[in-house]
Formats: structure tokens, C-alpha cells, sequence
């Protein structure tokens, strides 16, 4: 996947940022919708919302996928095209991979969106507390398993369970209101003042 963005201010005097998503091995699609693209996804799943904090309000962004082993690299020696023969025909036993800054659950992130919107300051102690009474046993909100109290859609987004209302909704609008749809900060400088 290549994408280019082009700046919002003046295309063709504006600097060129190139973004590579982690890695390599973090998909750039990652990056470019729900980091510092100029649109994320909202919760319904097939419209998008403005990212007002996009990076190509001042430059042109080129989104470039960098998995392992996409060669961008080179040699100078004379059997380049060889190698690229000899290995494309290695018997590979794959029996695992690695995924850096992936989203692999959707209830591992569920479960770890309370204490990092508390410590954040995305969320004050009223609505820590509120979600605190949906785990009473539990000391450490970070072993709280909030996904308990939803229904995951074949969207990917989480609903109330209506076993528990009262929860179910806390998290799901938890979910809606401080996390994804987050249009007022800056996600990436929130301890600015």
C-alpha cells in the first residue's frame, strides 16, 4: 500500500514526510486511519470523520506499508538477481509470526482503554469511579475485564450486553464518547495544556 496525502496548505512548496508504521511489520493503514491521517473511521463502520489534527494540514504525507522483507534494500554485487532467485525458492517451515503495535482483540483493548484514558486525563475520577463499580473485586482496573459487559458486532464495535445495562452502556458510551470518536484533543499530545 502507497498512499499519498497531499498537504492541505501549499502541495508544492510544503515538505514530504514519509511515514512507515513501526517495524517493519506495523501496517501503515494503522498510522494512516487512526493516527495521523486525515480521516478516521467512525464507530458505524462506512463513513469517516474529519482528523482535525491530521499531519497534512502543513505536509504532504506518503503512507508506504513496510512488512518484513519488501526490499527495499539493494546490493552492489553482481548476483543480485540471483539471490532474489535462490530465495524465492527456500522451503520455509512458518510456524508463527510476530505483529508489533497490532490490534489483535478487540477485548484486550477494551480492557486496557480504562486506566490509559484515566492516567491520560481523558477521564476525570467521576467516570473512573462509575466504571470502577462494574469490577468491585477487582483492585487494578487493569485486570478488569470490562469486555465482559459487551457484545462485539461483526463491525468490530462493542455494544451493551443487555444482561447488565447499566455496565454495558457505561462502557459502550465510555468507548463512544472518550475514546473513538475523540475530536476535541490531540491524541498524540494530550499532557499539552
Amino acid at each position: 500500500m502507497v498512499k499519498l496525502v497531499e498537504s492541505q496548505g501549499n502541495p508544492a512548496t510544503d515538505p514530504l514526510v514519509l511515514w512507515l508504521n513501526g517495524g517493519p511489520g506495523c501496517s501503515s493503514l494503522l498510522g494512516f486511519f487512526e493516527e495521523l491521517g486525515p480521516f478516521f473511521p467512525n464507530t458505524d463502520g462506512t463513513t469517516l470523520f474529519e482528523n482535525v489534527f491530521s499531519w497534512n494540514k502543513l505536509a504532504n504525507v506518503l503512507f508506504i506499508e513496510s512488512p518484513h522483507g519488501v526490499g527495499y534494500s539493494y546490493t552492489t554485487g553482481g548476483d543480485y538477481h540471483y539471490n532474489d532467485t535462490k530465495s524465492s525458492k527456500l522451503p520455509l517451515n512458518l510456524v508463527g509470526m510476530a505483529v508489533g503495535n497490532g490490534i489483535l482483540s478487540n477485548i484486550q483493548q477494551v480492557n486496557s482503554y480504562v486506566d490509559l484514558a484515566f492516567y491520560r486525563g481523558i477521564i476525570g475520577k467521576p467516570q473512573y469511579n462509575t466504571l470502577k463499580s462494574c469490577c468491585p473485586n477487582v483492585t487494578n482496573l487493569q485486570y478488569c475485564d470490562f469486555s465482559s459487559w459487551l457484545k462485539f458486532g461483526p463491525d468490530g464495535v462493542g455494544y451493551p450486553n443487555p444482561n447488565n445495562s447499566f455496565c454495558g452502556n457505561e462502557i459502550a458510551n465510555f468507548g463512544e464518547n472518550y475514546l473513538w470518536n475523540l475530536q476535541d484533543e490531540d491524541p498524540y499530545n494530550m499532557l499539552e495544556d
